[in-house]
């Protein structure tokens, strides 16, 4: 591992995005074709940008940090586990060898009584990004958008009814607590939870869990990065997994999540970057979808 591998890891190079629209100091909303919300009053956003507009501010800025430092931030190679530096190979032997635990998830049971729906065939998925020191350092976007794309198993989803929001949620004051995060997103964005179909996903930089889930529920927290002694996810297997428990697919608190080992609700294979629900996940999601 190189040096700046190891800084990067650590929160000690700049931000990737730090000279962009996207550095969370704007309110910046992404739809499919860059217009605004209906919902929306102008006072909620400060700039507007289409998918394509989004994913050339992006991949401009991720080649720029590669240029400049010799790192991929959409790719790291190195995380921290217990403090110390570890390449993911190495990480992951650590996994198998059962020297750490895979990596930790909590959920919640919503205290809603019904569970989301689809209303006329579409599901609406809300992101946002925290901001100030709860910005992600890597890139998160891409991966949410292929772990929701997996949901089309279910059914008819509307994909381009998937909207992103920078510097509109700062939960910097709740530390690093998942349950705190959740419970932030939920009392300060509820605005865009504005129907059965509507999710509200969040992304922080890091959290003591690598994500949580509200059980039949409409809120989500996916961290980069899991504090302490914690092994990452890959990240759309974390955002995956969180928005599988919004949709009722549950696990024993085992400290594995679900029995079989190949279901993206146990956390080895959720680790090891699995991407399929054993029969039981399935049909707690497909009864929902």
């Amino acid at each position: 591992m190189n040096e700046n591998e190891i800084l990067f890891a650590r929160r000690e190079l700049p931000h990737y995005l730090n000279e962009t629209i996207l550095n969370g100091h704007t309110r910046v909303t992404v739809t499919p074709s860059g217009e605004r919300p209906p919902q929306m009053v102008p006072q909620d956003v400060d700039e507007t940008l289409s998918r394509r507009e989004h994913r050339q501010i992006l991949d401009s800025a991720i080649n720029e940090f590669i240029d400049k430092f010799g790192v991929d931030p959409s790719a790291p190679k190195v995380q921290i586990i217990d403090g110390e530096p570890y390449t993911n190979d190495e990480a992951q032997k650590l996994v198998e060898r059962e020297t750490i635990d895979p990596g930790k998830v909590v959920s919640e049971q919503s205290a809603v009584p019904h569970s989301p729906n689809p209303v006329g065939g579409t599901v609406r998925v809300h992101i946002l990004e925290a901001s100030d020191n709860k910005q992600p350092h890597e890139p998160w976007y891409d991966a949410s958008d292929d772990a929701w794309d997996r949901f089309s198993t279910f059914g008819p989803i509307d994909d381009p009814l998937v909207s992103a929001h920078y510097g509109q949620w700062e939960p910097a004051e709740e530390g690093e607590k998942a349950t705190k995060l959740i419970d932030h997103l939920k009392e300060n964005q509820d605005d865009y939870q504005r129907g059965d179909n509507h999710l509200v996903a969040g992304w922080v930089d890091h959290a003591d869990h690598n994500g949580i889930g509200k059980i039949n529920g409409f809120y989500s927290v996916s961290a980069v990065t899991a504090t302490g002694i914690n092994v990452d996810w890959p990240h759309d297997s974390i955002f995956q997994h969180e928005l599988s428990h919004n949709f009722g697919a549950d696990h024993p608190g085992n400290g594995i999540g679900c029995i079989n080992p190949t279901c993206i609700m146990n956390y080895v294979a959720a680790r090891a970057h699995g991407t399929e629900w054993c029969n039981g996940c399935h049909d707690d999601v497909g009864s929902e979808m």
